[in-house]
């Protein structure tokens, strides 16, 4: 049996008060989130939760999947993206969820019963995978590419 999703993993984490207002790189960001994939690179500390955290507020609906090295494992990883997804667009992870429980059939036929369901919802989502670093295990990074190779328009 797999544990359970904390539910904290799914939100964005608080601002802290006082933050110092980054213009810029909230500009580049803004501009960078009309594309259909931002990726976001710094070494430790240098506020990229942040700068997404308030990219989340501006643009609603967003769903949050904040990673750990325990989310290496492909059913966890995905379970977490899918059921984020589902909080924000729904039921656009509810029969994707329980076949990847099964794990029948492949990864990849469920992630397509998922994008398909987001694509003919029309609904728009913006979706972020916080500490992505963490991840290793090859069949997540090969299952994320068939992923972001099909994106729907509104994702």
């Amino acid at each position: 049996m797999q544990a359970p999703l904390l539910q904290t993993k799914l939100m964005p984490p608080p601002l802290s008060r006082g933050l110092v207002a980054r213009r810029r790189v909230e500009g580049r960001l803004s501009d960078a989130l009309r594309l259909p994939i931002t990726l976001i690179q710094a070494p430790a500390g240098f506020g990229k939760t942040t700068l997404l955290r308030s990219a989340a507020e501006a643009a609603q609906p967003c769903a949050w999947v904040r990673l750990d090295r325990g989310d290496n494992d492909p059913v966890r990883f995905w379970s977490y993206v899918l059921t984020a997804l589902d909080a924000v667009i729904p039921d656009v992870g509810k029969q994707p969820l329980a076949l990847l429980q099964s794990l029948q059939p492949p990864i990849q036929t469920i992630l397509a019963t998922c994008l398909n369901a987001i694509a003919t919802s029309n609904a728009p989502c913006l979706l972020i995978i916080d500490d992505y670093h963490h991840i290793t295990h090859s069949t997540i990074h090969e299952t994320l590419a068939f992923w972001l190779d099909v994106l729907p328009p509104n994702l």
